[in-house]
């Protein structure tokens, strides 16, 4: 009889760590899952946000100098759109760009309407399909229109922006330039911002524009328009002052960038 209930106590010993690993596994499945407790599973990790880009434009261009880097991108001319009455003519890009491929990349679509000869939005279709095919098939996510519309082109433009967003894949990012006179004033279109996720503004190359904008900005610190505020668009050529609370700034050069050249720019020194 001991024997027996020696073998029957095993027994029931063996059964209660064989419930009780089960349990516990239970429980490491559950930690796991942020099930328990109302854990969470870890945040995924996310790329640094890319503070600094060089608007490449219709000219070769190396940029391998890059490297690596993650927080500086390149936003590259990779068309040009003619819009004259119904007729839409793309012009592709004709200049060799090299750069690495874990380079963060934007595809900029220039807009150009001849003067006396207006947009009809009977264009407008067409206008969107070969804007989109400009990162159609490609690893790029980000497009910019650079588009000097004038006045009377306003409501086109804001057409035009309406339908592309709504034609672009979820995800994509959408973003446009914008003269900087739009962004000083309060009565501007851009009071009223556009189904985009940024506008920068091009602080140079302003023509008479440039006393007017400048005074905007010494006085204010920035620019009034909350859509303008955070992007900042500099040339190479021209001084600038970079406002308070700039998170993003994009550069153009009328030379083809340099080690040096991006050396000095705002953010290259703080990754």
């Amino acid at each position: 009889a001991p024997i027996r209930e020696s073998r029957e106590a095993r027994a029931r010993t063996m059964r209660e760590l064989k419930s009780g690993a089960r349990l516990l596994a239970l429980v490491c499945m559950w930690l796991a899952s942020g099930a328990l407790l109302g854990a969470r599973a870890p945040e995924p990790t996310v790329p640094p946000e890319t503070r600094l880009w060089l608007w490449a434009w219709e000219r070769p261009e190396d940029l391998r100098f890059l490297g690596d880097r993650r927080d500086v991108g390149v936003a590259y001319l990779a068309r040009t759109v003619l819009v004259a009455d119904q007729a839409v003519t793309v012009r592709p890009r004709r200049q060799p760009l090299r750069a690495s491929l874990s380079t963060p990349l934007t595809a900029v679509v220039r807009i150009e309407v001849p003067r006396g000869v207006p947009p009809s939005h009977d264009s407008l279709d067409e206008l969107v399909r070969v804007s989109k095919e400009a990162i159609d098939g490609t690893r790029v996510t980000r497009l910019q229109v650079d588009y000097d519309a004038r006045a009377s082109e306003i409501p086109y433009y804001r057409a035009f922006l309406s339908k592309l967003r709504a034609a672009l894949p979820s995800g994509t990012w959408l973003g446009i330039t914008a003269i900087a006179a739009w962004c000083g004033d309060e009565h501007s279109w851009l009071s009223t911002p556009p189904a985009v996720d940024a506008v920068v503004p091009m602080v140079f190359s302003m023509g008479n524009d440039a006393p007017r904008v400048r005074t905007w900005l010494a006085l204010r610190g920035g620019f009034s328009l909350e859509a303008c505020r955070g992007h900042y668009g500099v040339s190479t050529a021209e001084p600038y002052s970079i406002p308070d609370g700039t998170r993003v700034v994009y550069a153009f050069s009328p030379t083809a960038f340099t080690p040096d050249l991006v050396s000095r720019l705002p953010f290259w020194n703080h990754p």
